[in-house]
């Protein structure tokens, strides 16, 4: 498969693939990422055409990124919803990818070699926390590290790359309190890799 996805990466080294525009700035931005905005809405809400989509360019991104990662397993790590109970569009992403490892389809469609591992439930929220769409002030770093648990320790023993992935980072602080968790329960910290889908203009 021809890959027709370019990766950008932030200041921080996060990875994405597109831009989010918010509503308000819809009119001072390309049709393209309009309309890329709203079926991000779609993406979120499970909505099979934009879970389709978005799951295949997430996996040409993690092809493409693989090929700098030394180590043969990639660990496929979900930054948790804000909610608990919040179903996760990412998370379904990663089994889906999952599947597709197992078919084959990850090495035949996508040309990546390496071994896939579904790790979506290795980060979870143990406590609601506010998004910044419900509240004037973002989450704090500290905020996030408070509701946020790692299920597993001595993450070395696994021998695994962990590519955090999340649908939308603003100022990846999400991104940045998933990746030190997994550095406290002992992951490589040279070794883990982040992925959005988009990253807020």
């Amino acid at each position: 498969m021809s890959e027709s996805i370019i990766l950008h990466h932030t200041y921080s080294d996060i990875c994405f693939i597109h831009y989010y525009i918010p509503v308000r700035d819809f009119p001072y931005n390309s049709k393209e990422d309009v309309d890329f905005s709203r079926e991000l809405w779609d993406y979120k809400k499970l909505i099979p055409y934009a879970m389709e989509k978005y799951t295949d360019e997430l996996m040409q991104a993690i092809s493409q990124m693989s090929r700098n990662i030394s180590k043969n397993k990639i660990g496929l790590v979900a930054v948790p919803p804000s909610k608990v109970d919040k179903e996760s569009a990412v998370r379904n992403s990663i089994k889906i990818i999952k599947e597709w490892y197992d078919q084959g389809l990850v090495k035949r469609k996508y040309g990546c070699d390496k071994q896939i591992y579904d790790y979506s439930d290795l980060l979870s929220r143990v406590e609601d926390i506010q998004t910044s769409h419900e509240s004037r002030n973002r989450p704090s770093y500290d905020d996030q590290m408070d509701t946020i648990a790692c299920s597993r320790d001595r993450l070395w023993r696994y021998r695994t790359a962990f590519i955090i992935l999340d649908d939308v980072t603003t100022l990846g602080t999400s991104m940045d309190v998933c990746r030190d968790i997994l550095i406290e329960n002992e992951a490589d910290e040279d070794q883990i890799y982040r992925l959005a889908l988009a990253r807020t203009k």
